[in-house]
């Protein structure tokens, strides 16, 4: 698996506008949804026709750029996965 980071300046500008604690709730989507595009643009510059594709978003900010990645891959199946974690309570006996 490789990973690639996504260099363009308006990404750059996008994630820096993020980081501002004064943001809507409507202005944070819609940064997200534009960061989706732009990433999503860079992430399928080299994929085959042939190539099958899924999308498969993490929670938070991978939710908000699934609408994004789903104008550029209209077709493509969404995988939502149920992940939690198990609460384990210990006790210290003295």
């Amino acid at each position: 698996m490789t990973v690639e980071i996504v260099k363009h300046p308006l990404v750059a500008i996008k994630l820096a506008r993020l980081r501002d604690r004064s943001l809507s709730a409507s202005e944070t989507r819609q940064l997200v949804e534009q960061l989706g595009l732009l990433i999503g643009v860079a992430a399928t510059g080299d994929l085959g026709a042939s190539e099958q594709v899924c999308l498969a978003p993490i929670m938070r900010g991978g939710l908000g750029m699934t609408d994004a990645m789903l104008q550029l891959l209209p077709e493509v199946p969404v995988f939502h996965l149920g992940i939690y974690r198990e609460r384990v309570r210990i006790v210290l006996k003295m």
